[in-house]
């Protein structure tokens, strides 16, 4: 865990680079670590990231990828909350959950134009497409992908109460997102289990669209959504708006992020209690 006061720095190790299919751009695969001043690591994620270009006119040289992927960094932080979860209130107003089960999440807002600059700009360089009106204009300003992901779990957290620990499996960003365009959230649960070490917990697999232009629990509330659109496993842009055409046209184009979620949290109260 991190903590206040705490020194952190950040790592970049390259995992991966080559061409795409096309051979005209780039992919770059990075593990990124926040360590702190004990050199204990608070955070790491792996992220691919594609480049318009390549290094040379021969294209990229590719990396040999090692053959077999890097083990899941231990959680020194998800030990803790197992030791320490009996210390916590229980609350009946937790929501159970159940497998097979998706969840229209009630809250939607736009992020705004003024706070999207303000995120997109607060600790480093970024693309001119995030906060310059004069070269793109109020249309084609985006919003950046880190606060993307952020909002989307902002809108699912309040369905999902409480969460005590989260691992990100995987995530892809689908469609643009304008600071403008209202974004909510619908949720699906894949698995639900006890958690190995801890009864009075649960680990809870599930995955999570974000949704533009929607409104989601009450202007889809009606609306068939098929559950084999559901996937453990990522997902590209074309190939989901492919199925969605097909199968949910009312949503195509408009699922701008796919995130996979490993979430621990208390288990429901099962007994019954009586207001005196």
């Amino acid at each position: 865990p991190a903590y206040l006061g705490d020194t952190i720095r950040k790592e970049y190790h390259i995992q991966d680079l080559r061409t795409t299919s096309g051979g005209e751009d780039t992919l770059l695969k990075v593990k990124c670590e926040l360590i702190n001043q004990r050199n204990e690591r608070v955070f790491s994620l792996s992220k691919t990231m594609l480049f318009m270009g390549t290094t040379s006119k021969r294209g990229t040289r590719d990396m040999a990828k090692p053959k077999n992927p890097p083990k899941k960094p231990k959680s020194l932080l998800l030990e803790k909350i197992s030791q320490r979860a009996g210390v916590l209130n229980r609350s009946n107003a937790l929501a159970r959950l159940h497998e097979g089960q998706l969840i229209l999440h009630s809250l939607a807002r736009p992020i705004g134009t003024s706070m999207s600059m303000i995120l997109a700009t607060m600790f480093r360089m970024t693309h001119p497409s995030l906060y310059n009106t004069k070269r793109f204009g109020q249309e084609d300003i985006i919003v950046p992908g880190g606060v993307m992901f952020s909002k989307v779990h902002a809108c699912a957290a309040r369905g999902l109460y409480e969460i005590l620990y989260e691992e990100l499996e995987h995530a892809q960003l689908l469609n643009t997102l304008a600071p403008k365009h209202v974004v909510g959230a619908m949720s699906y649960v894949h698995s639900i289990r006890q958690f190995p070490d801890n009864p009075e917990l649960e680990e809870v697999v599930l995955q999570t669209w974000g949704i533009k232009d929607f409104d989601v629990a009450h202007e889809l509330r009606d609306v068939e959504i098929p559950l084999s659109l559901f996937s453990t496993e990522p997902v590209r842009r074309q190939t989901l708006d492919d199925q969605l055409s097909k199968e949910c046209p009312v949503l195509e184009g408009k699922v701008v992020s796919n995130h996979l979620r490993r979430l621990v949290r208390q288990s429901p109260r099962s007994e019954t209690m009586f207001l005196l």
